[in-house]
């Protein structure tokens, strides 16, 4: 049996990835929230609490509007619904970890979720407490990030329009991973269908997705009073509203499948089906200013969509994806 010694270097190994990602949407995330008036222990306090990285950023526009807490509940229950799924895998193993078992469920993200899956070779207790580690380090990874960049967003003297499109392209990367791993294309398409007709219903919706407004801040176009006119009250109702919600989804299978109840077959036919769904969903919602917005926002969207999707199918690095994606958007909206 490997000690936690082994189990925690393998663990840091397999999450230098992660790292590399939670580093670069982390700061974003806090630069953010910092350019809407909130501080660096917000960004640290939402990391912690909700961490749930693409709703957090969505987060950002719900705050500073002062949307309502049901606006706030259905987007959560909407934008995370794929992390019940996520959990269906690890019923088994999870139900092992005893105390630490609440905690593995409040952890478990899209990027920890992927490799926890290629951990399966592992003995059940090493592999185990490798997974706890793991979830450990990505928090930390996440929630240091975030701060930290709360705090350079104070001190950088260069204009940081358009890094808010890292959301859109982290959208763009998990949509190409789940279409790449998916047996059959059609949830995809029918999500790409539905958000498309969606959006052409909503094109004067004032509510924008971060990345979403062509050449101009989010704090622009949000439209709304930044966080310093947000209360310390309002803002962890929000806060807790959100990790409720989230941790709901994420404890479901728990709650739902305990003791000796098995899986429906048809459940167990739809959790591969609804991620990829949801993702091109977010992706289309992320681009609907487009047609409002042609040139230059517009086209510098699809441009930075184009790169970081090219990016990815040659690299398949989530990071350098996104980083790819990211500075091609922030670069035309400079020079168009």
């Amino acid at each position: 049996m490997a000690t936690k010694k082994e189990a925690f270097r393998k663990a840091f190994v397999a999450s230098i990835p992660i790292l590399c990602s939670y580093l670069f949407l982390g700061m974003a995330y806090g630069i953010l929230m910092q350019e809407q008036g909130f501080g660096w222990l917000e960004s640290l306090i939402t990391s912690a609490v909700v961490y749930t990285g693409a709703f957090q950023f969505v987060l950002i526009t719900f705050l500073s509007s002062g949307a309502s807490l049901l606006t706030v509940a259905a987007t959560a229950l909407f934008m995370n619904s794929r992390q019940s799924f996520y959990a269906l895998t690890f019923l088994d193993d999870f139900k092992h970890m005893d105390r630490r078992k609440l905690y593995m469920i409040h952890s478990l993200t899209d990027e920890t979720y992927a490799v926890n899956c290629t951990l399966e070779s592992l003995p059940p207790e090493e592999r185990r407490e490798t997974m706890f580690y793991l979830a450990v380090l990505s928090h930390i990874y996440w929630t240091a990030a975030s701060a930290l960049g709360g705090m350079l967003g104070q001190i950088i003297p260069f204009d940081l329009t358009g890094i808010d499109f890292c959301m859109t392209a982290l959208f763009v990367t998990i949509f190409i991973d789940q279409w790449e791993t998916a047996r059959t294309h059609t949830p995809a398409l029918a999500g790409l269908c539905v958000a498309v007709l969606g959006a052409g219903c909503l094109r004067r919706e004032r509510l924008h997705a971060p990345g979403a407004a062509g050449n101009v801040r989010h704090s622009d176009f949000c439209g709304q009073k930044g966080g310093a006119g947000v209360s310390t009250g309002r803002f962890l109702l929000v806060v807790l509203v959100s990790f409720a919600c989230t941790f709901f989804l994420r404890a479901l299978p728990f709650l739902a499948f305990s003791g000796e109840r098995k899986m429906p077959a048809w459940l167990d036919r739809l959790g591969p089906a609804l991620p990829p769904a949801i993702m091109a969903v977010l992706v289309v919602y992320c681009l609907k200013s487009v047609p409002d917005a042609w040139y230059p926002g517009g086209v510098c969207q699809l441009l930075g969509v184009g790169a970081t999707a090219l990016a990815h199918k040659w690299k398949h690095n989530t990071f350098l994806s996104i980083l790819a994606g990211t500075a091609v958007y922030m670069v035309l909206l400079r020079v168009l």
